[in-house]
């Protein structure tokens, strides 16, 4: 005697292909298998990622920090008014001292 929840579930989606219920025990073997492959496929992709930032730090380490202080600046919900001017004045005499020096040195050449 089958209830009407039984005949309900038999049969949905934890089928072998033959028609029957897959067991338990298969199930979690098959789950587990995906699993594993997942997590390989997983760590492959995070040595790739791994190799490639360690390349470009290496390359290009200014572009590393921008990127890094970037994320910190993204995660940590973004900065203050008060302390973005002061970034963007602190920035902006970076690069006129940077100006002014290449300035100088190109006309005592």
């Amino acid at each position: 005697m089958t209830s009407e929840t039984d005949s309900k579930t038999k049969g949905k989606g934890n089928t072998n292909g033959g028609g029957g219920e897959m067991p338990a025990l298969e199930r979690a073997h098959e789950v587990r298998e995906r699993a594993d492959d997942l997590a390989r496929t997983v760590s492959r992709m995070a040595k790739e990622v791994h190799g490639t930032v360690a390349a470009q730090v290496t390359k290009r380490p200014y572009h590393a920090i921008a990127l890094a202080g970037l994320a910190g600046f993204v995660l940590g919900g973004g900065l203050s008014v008060a302390v973005l001017r002061g970034a963007t004045r602190m920035g902006l005499r970076f690069a006129m001292a940077a100006l002014l020096e290449k300035a100088v040195g190109a006309s005592s050449t």
